[in-house]
């Protein structure tokens, strides 16, 4: 399962949208950029691809970088992501990315919308929530230094 977090005014990351079929998101992308520039990268082992994304193409910089754990699309930014998303999804159907794509462009019309972030794959089923205090809390910018912006 895809999920799709907003970033609130008051910095917490909260989820907006689960979409299923998980090998078709990162998985995708992944395995679409190892053959498109030939890194040779082996199943589900894909750093090589990170190493080398500055000689890939902008767009697909953009898209393999939003894979990238804890990494948030500041609002200013989504609209510049979203051509690179589309122009990837046209170059490579794949109808979860589609559904991506088709949430993102309803977000950049929410005024409380600050910002935008991905769980692409269930194995950091808790990535943009915090244990504190024997709790799960909301994970927020303010608070915590995981994340980065793209």
């Amino acid at each position: 399962m895809i999920e799709i977090y907003v970033l609130q005014k008051n910095g917490d990351m909260v989820k907006q949208k689960e979409i299923e079929g998980t090998h078709a998101g990162a998985p995708f992308i992944w395995e679409t950029l190892n053959e498109k520039y030939h890194v040779g990268c082996q199943a589900l082992r894909y750093q090589e691809l990170y190493k080398r994304m500055r000689e890939f193409e902008e767009i697909d910089i953009w898209v393999l970088a939003s894979t990238i754990s804890y990494v948030i699309i500041k609002y200013e930014r989504l609209k510049e992501y979203l051509d690179h998303l589309g122009c990837f999804v046209y170059d490579h159907p794949n109808f979860v990315l589609e559904e991506v794509y088709n949430e993102l462009v309803v977000l950049l019309d929410d005024a409380n919308v600050y910002g935008i972030g991905f769980n692409w794959n269930s194995s950091d089923a808790d990535m943009w929530r915090v244990y504190e205090d024997g709790e799960m809390i909301t994970y927020n910018i303010n608070q915590e230094d995981r994340h980065r912006f793209l």
